[in-house]
């Protein structure tokens, strides 16, 4: 896969991708993160693109709790996240790449989590998912 930044013609892939792994339809935020305003205020959304061409991932926004992404894999998450952070102008500064702020479910993703931190990011807080509607049983975590 590679990594580039996000193209209006990507959103309908980006939406699909969200609704297969969280069930949830977020076209419209998605649409949003690629106006001038998110733009200006949060940097330019990034995609993951396989060989073959299919959305496997994609980040608007890694220095803010405002944004979102997912990805198939750990590996393609710490892609994004790599990218996002290192290509992004709000993340130069003097004395090169600033720390980004970023959302890891750490029970979930252990392995991404582990990731973040030999990478030179801060752990600001844990955090959990919960949900009050369905089924709230969770996998185990992976071995790490």
């Amino acid at each position: 896969y590679t990594v580039r930044r996000m193209k209006r013609e990507d959103v309908e892939d980006c939406a699909r991708l969200t609704q297969r792994l969280t069930g949830i339809n977020r076209e419209a935020e998605l649409a949003d993160s690629l106006q001038s305003p998110w733009i200006e205020n949060y940097g330019h959304p990034n995609v993951a693109v396989s060989a073959s061409g299919d959305v496997v991932g994609y980040l608007t926004c890694a220095i803010h709790f405002v944004g979102f992404g997912l990805a198939d894999s750990d590996e393609i998450a710490a892609a994004l996240l790599w990218a996002m952070t290192r290509s992004n102008e709000m993340f130069i500064g003097p004395l090169g790449p600033r720390v980004g702020l970023i959302k890891i479910v750490g029970r979930l993703n252990p392995k991404l989590l582990h990731w973040a931190l030999q990478s030179g990011m801060r752990l600001n807080r844990t955090m959990t998912l919960m949900s009050t509607e369905g089924d709230c049983t969770y996998p185990p975590p992976p071995a790490v």
